[in-house]
């Protein structure tokens, strides 16, 4: 009896014991741990940049264990567009709508170059009231679109940002958040060119008031995953004109015009100022090329590259910029030729000698069948 009590008392001293022992302090956390709660704190609050970054962080599993689902939640809520494409896609559209607005007597389109790094553009287009995920441009709203560089994060982004610029009685409960979009990964380079009838050349700044320009110009190259420089083949550029000239295009191209069936082709490949149409943009380029007009030969080269408009077929496309070579189109870098020259270069890697050989035959016999094809 005396053992059992003795066993008991000393049972229940063990007992007492361990409810006075001190709780196992937690585990410390990380600086990655730490560095996640915060820029997920961050993300809930609606920062972009953060559920950018943690989308990332989410993705590659970085102070959290990986979750691709949870990272394309976030992405899709920073309405970040991460492929090179998708992004000047974006910039495309909002400059193909660009439009004069006449209540504005200061500046229809300003721009930044003061730091040449971190150049920007803010002008009036038709877009819709959900673009960009909306990116038609006929007959839209005219809102207010800024393309700038900032460096949040360490990262030279391309970011867009847009406003209504009137707000009618259908667009005063319109949801405009968030107003600010990340496009595409860090760039490496971003140009914004104005061509200057007065100077017959391109310039950097646009200072006329109360005026647009006839032809913008953008060049853009992102920083390539892996760290290495994009090639000139990288490099993304589009052209375009204002409502005025686009008109006068259209009409000079209908009565035959050369350089009016190259530059409407132009039009028609992003949609400025017409409705998108690769098919029509391959016509009026055709009809320019059979006329000689280099531009065009190596536009319409990339179109069967590509099968934009037309069948895809690499060989009649390096036909179109064998002739196009021999009218010296890389000898002629006012326009958007010389990057297109690249680019079809770049594909043109992939075809053999025999499918090259083809090509040129090809090319001789065009000429021969149509010597307009040379200047």
């Amino acid at each position: 009896m005396k053992i059992t009590l003795t066993l008991l008392a000393f049972g229940l001293f063990l007992i007492g014991c361990s409810k006075n022992e001190s709780p196992v302090p937690p585990a410390k956390k990380t600086e990655a741990e730490e560095f996640f709660e915060e820029i997920k704190a961050l993300a809930e609050q609606g920062d972009i940049e953060a559920q950018d970054i943690l989308s990332e962080m989410y993705f590659n599993g970085e102070g959290v264990d990986q979750d691709k689902t949870q990272a394309a939640k976030w992405k899709e809520k920073a309405n970040v567009f991460s492929k090179d494409e998708a992004a000047f896609d974006v910039l495309k559209t909002g400059l193909s709508g660009i439009i004069f607005e006449k209540s504005n007597k200061f500046f229809p389109i300003s721009t930044d170059t003061l730091y040449p790094d971190y150049p920007g553009v803010t002008f009036v287009s038709r877009v819709p009231p959900d673009f960009p995920k909306d990116k038609s441009v006929a007959d839209q709203n005219m809102r207010w679109i800024s393309f700038y560089i900032d460096d949040e994060s360490d990262k030279r982004r391309l970011v867009m940002s847009q406003s209504p610029l009137h707000i009618p009685q259908a667009e005063a409960t319109e949801e405009l958040e968030p107003k600010r979009w990340v496009l595409g990964p860090e760039i490496e380079t971003c140009i914004f060119l104005f061509w200057s009838e007065a100077a017959g050349d391109w310039i950097d700044e646009w200072t006329e008031t109360n005026s647009l320009p006839s032809r913008l110009k953008v060049e853009l190259s992102f920083k390539k995953p892996d760290g290495s420089e994009p090639m000139l083949s990288d490099m993304l550029s589009c052209e375009v004109f204002s409502p005025d000239a686009a008109r006068s295009h259209l009409e000079k191209a209908k009565k035959g015009d050369t350089q009016a069936q190259y530059f409407l082709g132009m039009m028609y490949s992003i949609g400025n100022q017409v409705k998108k149409d690769f098919k029509e943009s391959a016509k009026w380029w055709r009809k320019s090329a059979e006329q000689g007009n280099a531009p065009s030969q190596a536009f319409l080269a990339l179109s069967y590259f590509r099968g934009e408009g037309v069948p895809k077929d690499p060989i009649t496309g390096y036909a179109w910029m064998h002739i196009a070579e021999i009218n010296g189109v890389v000898n002629d870098i006012s326009g958007s030729e010389d990057l297109v020259y690249e680019k079809v270069e770049s594909l043109a890697r992939k075809m053999t000698d025999a499918q090259k050989n083809k090509a040129i035959r090809m090319a001789k016999e065009m000429i021969n069948k149509n010597p307009k094809l040379m200047k």
